[in-house]
């Protein structure tokens, strides 16, 4: 359900694939989530495709290998009936916040199974 405010709060869910440089083994998929303020469903969708390409990254492990991470694309977005005050409010409680997110480890043959389209997104249906 799309609210009447004009300052939304949205849920990306990103897949991320992570590798570990110079080492043959198969690749880790998670999905990040990130949660952001827009004014309409359009401009969301738009900030989110926007921040694939920024979330790639490439680090130093504890154990000093080099970690390769790339943003393959968009696993979900959606708006949160919550506002960025009821959020911190929870987020600074004991419980936390708990928001509809996926931040698990998956091992998949099928990557392209985690992506959606846009027409498939949760906003959107």
């Amino acid at each position: 359900m799309i609210t009447n405010d004009k300052w939304n709060v949205y849920i990306c869910h990103f897949v991320l694939k992570k590798t570990i440089e110079g080492k043959e083994h198969e690749p880790v998929y998670k999905i990040q989530s990130v949660l952001f303020q827009c004014d309409n469903v359009e401009k969301a969708y738009h900030r989110a495709k926007s921040k694939i390409e920024r979330m790639h990254d490439r680090y130093k492990t504890p154990k000093g290998e080099v970690m390769s991470v790339e943003c393959l694309g968009i696993n979900d977005l959606d708006i949160l009936q919550d506002s960025w005050d009821e959020i911190q409010s929870e987020a600074q409680d004991d419980s936390g916040y708990t928001c509809p997110s996926i931040r698990a480890t998956i091992n998949c043959d099928n990557v392209d199974s985690l992506l959606s389209k846009k027409s498939g997104l949760s906003m959107y249906i």
